[in-house]
């Protein structure tokens, strides 16, 4: 074999396994691609992204023995049983969701595990506007996410595709002035005109719904 030497660019040649070195772990270890068969059935294998949502700890005796945890084998001996655990982590869940449904623009939340039920923003420089924005927030509350930031209407709406809230509302002189919002889809993009009425329903019957567990 050729074996590292500690050194930059140098390299033992004629290296033995066993005769220069030796090593309590073994294995055959080969990189390898879809040119190259499963060495069980002769299947050709595939390249398939996965993400790790698990796994399984091996605790040996570590904890049984810090606690004090023993049994009696069949010879009757008291022994200290190997632990283990498999843990299933919420931070990799959140992700594998999102590296399930984002797109170009962000992250795309299904409406079930979205943090918020809707994105609010206001459009526009006018005080009428911003006093409408802030009125809807107070009659919606915790059930969206309100963006009151004085940014650029393109800002915000790439603010708001980034982070992929399901819904975007949009209060703007036009829509003040008709006693309506624009309700924007973020998985779709279809969008609707809403009165403020219907949108306090719309925003609530579904997050609260969702909230419970009832897709009905």
């Amino acid at each position: 074999m050729v074996y590292g030497s500690n050194e930059q660019d140098y390299h033992y040649l004629n290296v033995n396994f066993g005769r220069d070195f030796a090593s309590e772990r073994v294995a055959d270890i080969a990189r390898i691609n879809e040119t190259h068969s499963c060495i069980h059935c002769g299947t050709p294998l595939k390249n398939r992204p996965a993400t790790e949502l698990g796994n399984i700890f091996r605790l040996g005796t570590a904890y049984s023995r810090a606690m004090g945890l023993s049994v009696q084998n069949e010879r009757g001996e008291r022994c200290f049983p190997y632990m283990g655990s498999y843990g299933i982590g919420v931070g990799r869940l959140m992700s594998a969701v999102v590296e399930a449904g984002a797109d170009k623009d962000g992250i795309v939340w299904p409406e079930a595990l979205a943090p918020f039920g809707a994105y609010l923003m206001g459009v526009g420089k006018s005080p009428n506007v911003a006093r409408a924005a802030e009125d809807l927030y107070q009659k919606l509350g915790a059930d969206v996410l309100f963006d009151d930031r004085h940014e650029s209407v393109s800002r915000k709406f790439k603010d708001a595709d980034l982070i992929g809230i399901p819904y975007r509302i949009i209060v703007s002189q036009a829509t003040v002035r008709d006693g309506t919002v624009e309700l924007r889809s973020r998985a779709d993009g279809t969008e609707d005109v809403l009165t403020i009425e219907q949108t306090i329903e719309f925003v609530r019957d579904r997050y609260l719904r969702h909230r419970h567990g009832d897709d009905t």
